[in-house]
């Protein structure tokens, strides 16, 4: 823009801002298209998650069964107690889950936000996944036994584990991303928007090099749904799609042989007026949703800035997050296993006492052996 505003009557500087505004549009269509993948993804990790959950439960009860045939006969349970701990281990990395042992030594699971998962007997867990995402197209929750536990106003929400995650993935943090990406769009579009002329200051805004796929007023504060999938080069104005190169200078893009928005009528090739209005519209403030936390009003350069910032921040949030689960995780395995299984330094320790009591052993046997020996001799 600064190029084609410096050299109005070169028609390379301005096919120059159409090739620019052309990646610009295809890059924010590609991001959009991106997060929607990202959140398909999401919904079948969630689908693939709930089957796994089934037949983990299943095999539980089968467990679960088997052991309390057993329990009071004396028979040994090691082998059932160690698959039921393998199972126990797998469904905790699904769902977050407590496990409740009873009076009797039944045991009872919960998923971490309460909902009965097995108790008895297994409970159902249900999800119907979403075939298609777009705009006001949400996810399906998931039911255990009949209960929403991933809705927003679920009261027994889970709180851990793989779906868990894919759900925050797909309901909220997609959705957040897609919403900061419709802004940016939505403010390309009003930045470089067009006005009339000033003797017609009462008729509306129009789309100017940027548009929604049409052609419509603009306020400054519409919602657009799916904007950065449909935002795109005004055809007017784009040569490979029949438009002119000129309408960029001298104004009226959205409104082809309408003067009251022709601002170089005469089409004199220096003018840079509406150059320089469309320039400055990348820096005017924009009212901006106050959801986002970024303030009232920033300029769609100054937002996209904010925007990249937060993303940044983060993902440097989301990295110590999983560095610090991670360093837990390693402590709980190693207490487990300390606990629960074979400690190799403890087990070296012991070696080497065993060890070395058979050498005092050996040494002490030898040396008893000497004794008789000399005895045997003095008697002979």
């Amino acid at each position: 823009m600064q190029t084609a505003t410096g050299n109005p009557r070169s028609l390379a500087g301005l096919q120059g801002v159409i090739d620019s505004a052309s990646k610009l549009s295809s890059s924010l269509n590609a991001s959009h298209e991106g997060l929607r993948q990202i959140q398909r993804e999401a919904d079948q990790t969630i689908a693939a998650s709930v089957s796994r959950i089934n037949d983990l439960l299943a095999d539980f009860a089968e467990v679960h069964n088997m052991m309390s045939k057993d329990r009071g006969s004396g028979a040994d349970q090691s082998d059932l107690e160690d698959r039921r701990d393998v199972i126990l281990g797998a469904l905790a990395t699904e769902v977050g889950i407590t496990k409740v042992v009873g009076a009797d030594g039944s045991t009872s699971i919960y998923a971490s936000g309460g909902a009965v998962l097995f108790s008895g007997s297994p409970r159902s867990v249900q999800f119907t996944p979403t075939l298609n995402f777009e705009a006001g197209v949400n996810g399906g929750a998931v039911l255990i036994d009949g209960v929403n536990v991933t809705g927003a106003d679920s009261s027994m929400s889970v709180l851990s584990g793989r779906l868990a995650g894919a759900v925050k993935a797909r309901d909220s943090i997609v959705p957040q991303a897609l919403f900061q990406l419709d802004q940016v769009s939505r403010g390309l579009v009003f930045a470089f928007s067009e006005g009339a002329t000033e003797a017609n200051p009462q008729l509306p805004r129009l789309a100017g090099l940027f548009s929604f796929s049409q052609n419509f007023a603009i306020t400054g504060s519409e919602t657009v749904a799916d904007a950065s999938k449909l935002i795109t080069v005004n055809s007017n104005v784009d040569p490979s799609r029949g438009g002119l190169l000129t309408r960029l200078r001298d104004g009226g893009i959205s409104a082809p042989g309408d003067d009251r928005y022709l601002k170089n009528p005469s089409g004199v090739a220096d003018f840079a007026g509406s150059l320089i209005d469309q320039l400055d519209g990348l820096s005017t403030p924009q009212p901006i949703d106050a959801s986002l936390g970024l303030g009232s009003a920033l300029s769609v350069a100054e937002f996209s800035k904010a925007v990249l910032s937060s993303v940044a921040a983060k993902v440097v949030d989301s990295e110590n997050v999983a560095t610090q689960a991670n360093v837990t995780a390693d402590g709980f395995a190693t207490f487990l296993s300390n606990a629960t299984g074979v400690n190799l330094d403890d087990e070296l320790a012991r070696l080497l006492q065993i060890e070395n009591s058979y050498r005092a052993t050996t040494k002490i046997i030898s040396t008893v052996d000497s004794l008789y020996q000399s005895l045997f001799d003095a008697v002979r």
